[in-house]
């Protein structure tokens, strides 16, 4: 089954990286562009809410952080893109020690309500503080560098997509990906083992916000807009964890699956933009409930259906 998937994945690198020269279509690669954010997002959210277990409400701070911080320096400070594409990262990293610390000593609901709570304190702030986020409630838009095109935005969010999933799968596949299981299991029989609970949890949640942080910023250089809401508001966060699960917690290729299936549904949903908190809560209470494991779970599930079936014949 691993086999498949990795060679599924392959054929899906080489498509996406040909679509542009193919289509020539902006509307495609726009809308692929906001595929790859989510699966990078998902990706990210996943080393510490699917290797972790630690239910991450609050992922929209990295978010913002990276976008802000890459607006700050590369439109107001005039520095070059690719260095405040860099420093956006370094900042975000930082504040993930500063917050992790105090907030991954709490456990299960009061994490995740902690870390909502942080994310809706950043966008009250960044709506009211214009002096700290440039435009404060109304945003600010951003001037890309003369002759950027979207083709540009798309071959830099497909390599920080394909760098999103090569982290994941050497986490997954480590030492500390192996202690994360072990803390995600029982974190009381982790410390038990030895296990520095509070150190590996971190080192998962500086991963994470490097990728999102990462991400957020390079969503600026084809939105060239942002703001307090658009960056730091729970729907942000909802959707990393809705892809995650859609495509199946836990999993390295459940971010890929869950991405992609994650924008079709944003895309049906775009005519009722009021109910898409309550829709999507309801669909992640119903996916942790019946298979947190997503699209991975019930084709595990399926499969195994069947090789019962044949055995038994």
């Amino acid at each position: 089954m691993k086999s498949i998937y990795r060679i599924l994945v392959i054929i899906s690198l080489v498509i996406m990286v040909s679509i542009p020269k193919i289509s020539g279509a902006d509307g495609i690669v726009r809308y692929l562009l906001w595929v790859l954010l989510i699966i990078t997002l998902s990706s990210g959210w996943n080393i510490i809410g699917g290797y972790a277990g630690q239910f991450s409400l609050g992922h929209s701070v990295f978010y913002g952080i990276g976008a802000y911080i890459f607006v700050l320096f590369f439109h107001s400070f005039k520095i070059h893109w690719a260095l405040s594409f860099f420093i956006a990262g370094v900042f975000s990293v930082i504040t993930s020690i500063i917050v992790g610390v105090p907030t991954l000593r709490l456990r299960g609901g009061y994490f995740a309500v902690g870390t909502l709570t942080l994310s809706e304190v950043m966008r009250v702030w960044a709506n009211n503080a214009p002096e700290v986020f440039k435009g404060g409630v109304t945003g600010v838009a951003v001037t890309l560098p003369e002759g950027w095109s979207p083709i540009y935005s798309y071959y830099l969010m497909l390599s920080l997509t394909v760098v999103s999933v090569a982290i994941s799968y050497f986490v997954k596949n480590s030492t500390l990906g192996l202690k994360l299981r072990a803390i995600k299991d029982d974190e009381d029989a982790a410390e038990g083992l030895g296990i520095n609970v509070l150190r590996c949890k971190v080192a998962a949640l500086m991963l994470s916000s490097l990728i999102v942080s990462l991400a957020g910023a390079a969503q600026i250089t084809f939105t060239a807009y942002v703001s307090p809401d658009s960056v730091f508001g729970v729907k942000r966060s909802l959707e990393m964890v809705l892809a995650c699960l859609l495509g199946g917690l836990g999993t390295l290729y459940g971010p890929i699956i869950g991405g992609a299936l994650f924008e079709i549904l944003a895309r049906i949903l775009w005519g009722f933009p009021h109910l898409h908190l309550l829709i999507y809560g309801g669909i992640i209470a119903t996916l942790i409930v019946f298979e947190p494991r997503g699209v991975i779970g019930i084709a595990d599930r399926i499969r195994h259906i069947l090789k019962s079936r044949l055995f038994l014949r």
